[in-house]
Protein backbone atom coordinates (compact mmCIF):
# COMPACT_ATOMS: atom_id res chain seq x y z
CA UNK A 1 0.00 0.00 0.00
CA UNK A 2 1.42 3.43 -0.97
CA UNK A 3 1.27 6.41 1.55
CA UNK A 4 0.65 9.64 0.37
CA UNK A 5 2.40 12.42 -0.26
CA UNK A 6 1.82 14.05 2.97
CA UNK A 7 2.92 11.29 5.32
CA UNK A 8 6.01 11.18 3.77
CA UNK A 9 6.82 14.96 3.89
CA UNK A 10 5.84 14.79 7.38
CA UNK A 11 8.89 11.83 7.79
CA UNK A 12 11.12 13.86 5.83
CA UNK A 13 10.94 17.36 7.59
CA UNK A 14 10.61 15.59 11.10
CA UNK A 15 13.77 13.59 10.11
CA UNK A 16 15.50 17.14 9.27
CA UNK A 17 14.37 18.36 12.78
CA UNK A 18 15.89 15.65 14.66
CA UNK A 19 19.11 15.88 12.46
CA UNK A 20 19.04 19.78 12.99
CA UNK A 21 18.87 19.30 16.58
CA UNK A 22 21.14 16.98 17.34
CA UNK A 23 23.36 18.85 15.34
CA UNK A 24 22.89 22.17 17.51
CA UNK A 25 23.34 19.79 20.49
CA UNK A 26 27.03 18.69 19.11
CA UNK A 27 27.97 22.77 18.23
CA UNK A 28 26.63 23.54 22.14
CA UNK A 29 28.86 20.61 23.44
CA UNK A 30 31.77 21.98 21.27
CA UNK A 31 31.65 25.27 22.56
CA UNK A 32 30.69 24.91 26.11
CA UNK A 33 34.70 24.20 27.36
CA UNK A 34 35.91 27.15 26.08
CA UNK A 35 35.25 29.99 29.11
CA UNK A 36 35.33 32.81 26.01
CA UNK A 37 32.88 31.12 24.41
CA UNK A 38 28.94 33.28 23.78
CA UNK A 39 27.03 30.18 22.46
CA UNK A 40 26.50 28.41 26.04
CA UNK A 41 23.07 27.12 25.67
CA UNK A 42 20.41 25.66 23.31
CA UNK A 43 18.76 29.15 22.56
CA UNK A 44 22.17 30.96 21.56
CA UNK A 45 22.98 28.00 18.94
CA UNK A 46 19.58 28.58 17.45
CA UNK A 47 19.41 31.88 17.03
CA UNK A 48 23.20 31.53 15.75
CA UNK A 49 21.88 29.15 13.19
CA UNK A 50 18.65 31.32 12.16
CA UNK A 51 20.38 34.55 12.10
CA UNK A 52 23.37 33.13 10.24
CA UNK A 53 21.26 31.01 7.47
CA UNK A 54 18.95 34.24 7.12
CA UNK A 55 22.25 36.09 6.05
CA UNK A 56 21.65 39.23 8.90
CA UNK A 57 24.45 37.98 10.78
CA UNK A 58 24.40 40.50 13.56
CA UNK A 59 27.58 38.84 15.07
CA UNK A 60 26.48 38.66 18.56
CA UNK A 61 27.11 35.12 18.40
CA UNK A 62 29.33 32.88 16.95
CA UNK A 63 31.85 29.93 17.80
CA UNK A 64 35.03 31.18 19.36
CA UNK A 65 36.78 27.48 19.07
CA UNK A 66 38.57 26.10 15.86
CA UNK A 67 36.70 23.20 16.20
CA UNK A 68 33.44 24.92 16.67
CA UNK A 69 33.82 27.12 13.94
CA UNK A 70 34.77 24.34 11.46
CA UNK A 71 31.60 22.54 13.30
CA UNK A 72 29.36 25.51 12.49
CA UNK A 73 30.92 25.55 8.56
CA UNK A 74 29.31 21.98 8.13
CA UNK A 75 26.36 22.87 10.14
CA UNK A 76 25.29 25.72 8.12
Amino acid sequence: MKKPNYVRFFIVVAAFIVCYVALLAMLIKIEAHNPEANIKNFGDALWFSIVTLTTVGYGDLHPVTHEGKMFASILL
